[in-house]
């Protein structure tokens, strides 16, 4: 004898083994439907329960009917759809597109990078570029161009919008706009303008993405002061900083908290000529001088990410040598020197203080290229200790330090003058890695380099398999050569066991090529962007590469003219 179960198809022949069987004679997990020996999780005729049946097309996951879908569909809970296109369900279930993005072959059309173009040897902006991820579209953010200065500069919101500094309606009024990255109408945050009042380039957003900071001559002409405006009331703005003497102006150095609660800045507030640090809280603005009594100039500040505690550099009265100091805006008017192990304050000429507050790493030396790197907690006596000797070969100033401060990544000369790239764990100085290529010859210095945000990716250049020879540079009389190697672009894995180098763009077959320039950056996604004259000597364009694809970049430039003297510059990755 057998039993058939018509809904599923399956066979069972019967089974004389009684501990091969449930009480009702059916299989172990199988149970009896009417005579027959079904499998509730699955049945599409009994699913979940006898006689529960799913509608046509329908399908029984796990005891709940489900639609059947399409070829080319998915069911995502009872609706088909196509994981390909749509953007609630963009490669998967339930994997939504933010903000409302398309999708497309299964991934969300995003932003990825911000594209500018440049006229006159690049030393004039004009138009603003969004790069998207998917078709690598560009999408023009600011309106008609102009053939003088329009975009001086931008910001990249948390939401994914974009904040530019341009003249919009004239060629001599910059104000302060916000567009979606997708383009669309221009929202100006800025409060009113007096006539020949700009906004000046440099901007900075707390990271709740509510408030953002700008600097204008917005009350008096001529007179650059620092604002606040919130993003919600766009139009109204609130001058945060103190009083200004005759002659006083906000400098382009100034930072918010990351909540939004404190603004810290740098202006010759007091004193003509002389730089100050001040704080002030918000929203009402209560302004304090955060270093003592000055007789030389504050040069720059870092602060933690709550803005309480300040790291500046202030130049030494007799040398002015740069200086380290540490001060807490809940006690203004008092600081500390940071003092290298062997008791002098010599020159510093980097720092990165950690986002917690807790320390800062700097680069320091008593002597001529000799630049070691320190690490000093942020609690008195602020005693650093040297985690890299820079005595036999000086560490290049341009380090970087993990979010965490445990690791940073640097540039240091060999004993043949070599500049490679190392990365070294803090707390255990003997981990040094060298990442950059292990040539013996100036073709493996490396000039520049890039972390990735999510510090997976390292990017850098050199001259290693560029062409022989050099380049001439175009617009110059007469036409100045560079007797160099073609600058090349390398990526690092550095989520790999042994991280290695990986070349990525294309070969540079003539030697009037500058090859790969600087300013490139990493996406989220792990590519790299940057830009080079890889079609016309002399001529940067924007290329995408990706260290699983080496040496097969894909222009993203927009579309320039062939007689315009115009550029590419690669700014920014969302």
């Amino acid at each position: 004898m057998v039993r058939t179960s018509f809904a599923t198809g399956v066979i069972f022949p019967a089974l004389a083994a009684v501990s091969a069987c449930g009480e009702d004679g059916c299989p172990r997990d199988f149970e009896s439907c009417n005579g027959l020996c079904v499998r509730l999780p699955s049945d599409p005729f009994n699913c979940g329960s006898c006689g529960v049946s799913c509608q046509a097309n329908g399908v029984c996951r796990q005891g709940n009917c489900e639609p059947g879908c399409d070829t080319g569909q998915t069911a995502c809970g009872a609706t088909c759809v196509d994981v390909q296109i749509d953007s609630a369900h963009c490669g998967g279930c339930d994997a939504a597109c933010p903000n409302g993005a398309p999708c497309m072959s299964g991934q969300c059309v995003v932003p990825l990078a911000v594209l500018r173009t440049s006229v006159d040897n690049r030393e004039i902006d004009r138009d603003i570029y969004v790069l998207e991820n998917v078709t690598l579209d560009l999408t023009k953010l600011d309106q008609a161009t102009f053939a003088t200065n329009r975009v001086i500069d931008h910001a990249i919101l948390p939401d994914g919008s974009v904040v530019i500094v341009a003249a919009e309606t004239t060629e001599e009024t910059f104000e302060l706009y916000r567009v979606a990255a997708g383009g669309g109408p221009l929202t100006k945050l800025n409060a009113p303008l007096p006539a020949g009042a700009n906004v000046q380039a440099g901007v900075a957003v707390s990271r709740d993405g509510k408030s953002l900071l700008y600097r204008a001559d917005q009350d008096t002409a001529g007179v650059i002061e620092l604002y606040l405006v919130k993003l919600a009331t766009p139009g109204t703005a609130t001058k945060v900083n103190g009083p200004l003497v005759a002659n006083g102006n906000v400098s382009r150095v100034f930072a918010i908290s990351a909540d939004g609660s404190r603004v810290t800045y740098i202006a010759d507030q007091d004193t003509d000529g002389v730089d100050e640090l001040y704080t002030t809280t918000l929203p009402t603005p209560n302004v304090k001088k955060v270093n003592p009594a000055a007789v030389s100039s504050v040069f720059d500040f870092q602060a933690s990410d709550d803005g309480s505690v300040v790291v500046y550099r202030m130049g030494d009265p007799s040398t002015g040598s740069p200086l380290l100091n540490v001060a807490s805006t809940a006690t203004p008017g008092v600081a500390d020197p940071i003092l290298t192990p062997d008791g002098l304050n010599g020159a510093v000429y980097n720092y990165q203080v950690a986002r917690d507050g807790s320390a800062v790493i700097f680069s320091s030396t008593q002597g001529f290229l000799s630049e070691s790197l320190y690490r000093a907690p942020l609690v008195s006596p602020f005693s650093p200790t040297r985690f890299v000797d820079g005595s036999m070969g000086g560490v290049r100033s341009d380090f970087v330090v993990t979010s965490n401060g445990a690791r940073v990544f640097f540039r240091q000369a060999d004993a043949e003058g070599i500049k490679r790239l190392y990365r070294v764990d803090v707390a255990n100085p003997a981990s040094r890695t060298q990442l950059s290529p292990a040539g013996n010859t100036f073709d493996a210095v490396v000039p520049d380099f890039a972390l990735s945000r999510d510090e997976k990716t390292l990017a850098f250049r050199t001259g290693a398999d560029g062409p022989e020879g050099g380049f001439i540079r175009p617009g110059t009389d007469p036409p100045f050569f560079f007797d160099d190697k073609t600058q090349t672009i390398f990526a690092v894995d550095l989520t790999a066991t042994t991280p290695a180098p990986v070349l990525l763009n294309p070969p540079f077959m003539a030697k009037n090529h500058e090859g790969v320039g600087a300013g490139y950056v990493i996406t989220r996604d792990g590519r790299v962007l940057y830009r080079a004259d890889h079609d016309t000597p002399g001529r940067a364009e924007a290329y995408l590469s990706d260290k699983a694809s080496p040496r097969e970049s894909r222009k993203v430039s927009p579309d320039l003219a062939p007689t315009d003297a115009t550029d590419v510059s690669v700014l920014s990755s969302f």
